[in-house]
């Protein structure tokens, strides 16, 4: 089990007075966790590789509510109760995942897609959602972005799911 909150107090600090949603779409945060983990000096073992994923994707999320998005991740959900390392749980969390790419309105991938994100991907792009690398999301204008999202077949299953 993983503990360590990662500076979430500094991100209400940091964050709350400086919130502006520009586009507020749901973003789907895409990046590793375990997949490509190889012992090194930097991560000597798993958990120092995962507990570092899970910092970067924190990270990136504030990135994204910085642009006006509303991020979901699930780095902070899974880790603090699954062995990655535990193929059956592995695919439990993979699931998990797999649902709530389902329930965003986008995706973006942070760095080259491999493992569970490749899944994720696939996923998303299956059910006909807006799917792109992080450079391609923060080059883009939140009206475009907005634009974009909502031309989506996903999208428009979702605002007919609501309505």
């Amino acid at each position: 089990m993983i503990t360590n909150n990662f500076g979430v107090n500094n991100f209400n600090q940091n964050y709350n007075n400086s919130l502006n949603f520009k586009s507020d779409k749901a973003v789907y945060v895409c990046s590793r966790l375990a997949s490509g983990y190889r012992k090194n000096f930097k991560h000597p073992t798993i958990r120092n590789f995962i507990e570092s994923n899970m910092a970067k994707a924190i990270n990136y999320a504030r990135q994204i509510v910085k642009k006006g998005d509303f991020p979901y991740w699930n780095h902070s959900t899974w880790p603090n109760f699954v062995d990655d390392t535990n193929p059956k749980q592995r695919n439990i969390a993979i699931k998990g995942c797999l649902d709530l790419v389902s329930r965003c309105e986008a995706l973006v991938y942070f760095g080259k897609p491999i493992g569970g994100m490749k899944q994720e991907i696939d996923k998303a792009k299956n059910i006909g959602m807006v799917v792109m690398s992080s450079k391609e999301y923060f080059k883009m204008k939140p009206r475009n972005f907005d634009k974009l999202v909502e031309d989506s077949p996903h999208y428009k299953k979702l605002r007919d799911a609501l309505t």
